[in-house]
């Protein structure tokens, strides 16, 4: 999805704007963009925000950009895009990957970054297109993310800033790019592409008159550096303060911790976000959330429903028919083609329903689903090397009470959840807001949108039934081997 929303000086949406964005897969586990769909998308937004408000937009005094991390979105000497943007869910560098792990690389680039690099982050990618299109890498100027694709067809800048760098992979105790992980893996004549870092919430150009006679924006608008679409979110959520646990349910899920400083526990797996003023976040990565709903309607409910969407209400409505537990199954929600990657990384494994029987409904299975997902995140907070009391939830999940409710169960601490508007877009908001002296800081404006919350506190006696569901997930979960020797299932 592509949005363009505009907030008042409270902090408080007054328009919003949205189009459909649907990747590409030109290749099997491929994911790609094009650039300038993408553009003309935001353009489309935009304009239609400009013309939701009054006087035409005249009074938009600032903007801020926020998209997805990793991935590569080249473009050469001209400006233009030299190949399609490459996503962070793109799958054809796994077996670069694999390939680092054995030889030890992997190791390197997690004791440097704090991340466990996926194939779709940007080193892989760009080793990828090092040894199989290095035509395009000739024709190659810059290597941008997402947002900042977008930044510079607003404002015609070329810069980054620490919150994507930090996934190329990079250096995380620098909070910047880390020239020996290039070496290590060989491409070290990558260096010249990178973007310059900027502080993310620098204004670094303003509007062009071309970028203004696109959008309806007035030439001239100051323009933020920036965030990458997680940091943005947990920066709007407030997330900013040490000890801060959130968890983000969308199609996929973030489980995360804010620290002052590196954390490297779990070794070898989950990832570490730079968050704005020298925090960091200590994160463990469920790569199936809503997903997990998405397979199941498709595949269990719309052949007799029918529809075009999934229908939560009712898919809600039908797993609260079935008692905690699920009449004994349990799911593995590993349906992402990159399989688990937290707490313990197993990139074959694929999941799985256990304990099926005869006697089990629809309900049952579909209860289990929901459960697996929230047993999922309470596997990763297990292994969270911080003691946490609430934990705020975000994301399209976070809209469902019955989950919420579940999660505060399994987690067996409160469930602050998130009910503010657009908190991505936020994240950036405030920062256009204090760069231009809206407010005097980020804590200001953070005092002005604090969220809106609504609570879930644990049911004890349900915690300590999901305490031992748990254990029995965790025992099953252990065993991923045999998956590994099958060579899994894609």
């Amino acid at each position: 999805m592509v949005k363009a929303v505009a907030f008042a000086d409270d902090a408080r949406v007054v328009a919003v704007a949205r189009r459909p964005n649907t990747f590409a897969s030109p290749q099997t586990n491929w994911a790609e963009f094009d650039m300038d769909d993408v553009w003309h998308l935001v353009t489309a937004c935009i304009r239609e925000l400009v013309w939701a408000l009054p006087d035409a937009g005249a009074g938009i005094c600032a903007i801020g950009v926020s998209g997805n991390m990793g991935g590569a979105w080249l473009i050469g000497a001209d400006g233009k895009p030299v190949r399609s943007a490459i996503l962070w869910n793109d799958g054809r560098a796994a077996d670069l990957v694999n390939e680092w792990r054995s030889e030890g690389v992997f190791d390197l680039i997690f004791a440097k970054s704090c991340n466990a690099p996926a194939p779709g982050f940007t080193l892989p990618v760009m080793t990828w297109l090092a040894r199989n299109e290095p035509a395009t890498l000739d024709r190659a100027q810059h290597l941008l993310f997402s947002k900042d694709w977008i930044r510079f067809r607003l404002t015609g800048e070329i810069g980054t800033d620490e919150s994507d760098a930090s996934h190329v992979p990079g250096d995380v105790e620098a909070r910047g790019y880390s020239q020996e992980l290039f070496n290590a893996v060989g491409i070290p004549e990558m260096k010249p592409l990178l973007a310059p870092v900027l502080a993310s919430g620098e204004i670094v150009g303003r509007v062009t008159a071309t970028a203004a006679q696109a959008t309806g924006l007035t030439a001239g608008t100051p323009v933020i550096t920036g965030l990458a679409d997680v940091t943005a979110m947990l920066t709007g959520a407030g997330a900013v303060t040490p000890g801060s646990a959130t968890v983000i349910l969308g199609t996929s899920c973030l489980n995360s911790v804010t620290t002052t400083s590196p954390v490297f526990e779990p070794h070898g797996v989950g990832l570490s976000f730079l968050i704005p003023g020298r925090r960091w976040t200590r994160t463990l990565s469920n790569q199936t959330g809503t997903l997990a709903l998405s397979w199941f309607w498709r595949e269990f409910m719309q052949p007799v429903r029918g529809g075009q969407r999934p229908d939560f209400a009712e898919m809600e409505e039908m797993a609260r028919t079935s008692p905690l537990g699920a009449n004994g199954l349990v799911f593995h929600p590993y349906l992402n083609s990159t399989g688990l990657s937290a707490p313990v990384y197993e990139p074959t494994a694929r999941g799985r329903l256990w304990g099926l029987g005869a006697s089990h409904t629809r309900a049952d299975i579909l209860r289990s689903v929901y459960e697996g997902v929230a047993l999922s995140i309470a596997d990763c907070f297990e292994s969270l090397p911080a003691s946490v009391d609430t934990v705020q939830l975000l994301g399209g999940g976070a809209r469902s009470r019955f989950w919420a409710q579940m999660l505060a169960d399994s987690l067996g601490r409160p469930v602050a959840v998130n009910q503010s508007e657009e908190v991505g877009a936020l994240g950036v908001g405030l920062l256009a807001g204090v760069a231009t002296g809206f407010w005097g800081s980020l804590e200001e404006a953070l005092e002005v949108s604090s969220p809106r919350t609504e609570p879930f506190l644990p049911d004890l006696d349900n915690h300590e039934r999901y305490a031992r569901v748990l254990s029995v997930y965790q025992f099953l979960r252990r065993d991923l081997a045999a998956e590994r020797a099958l060579g899994g299932t894609r």
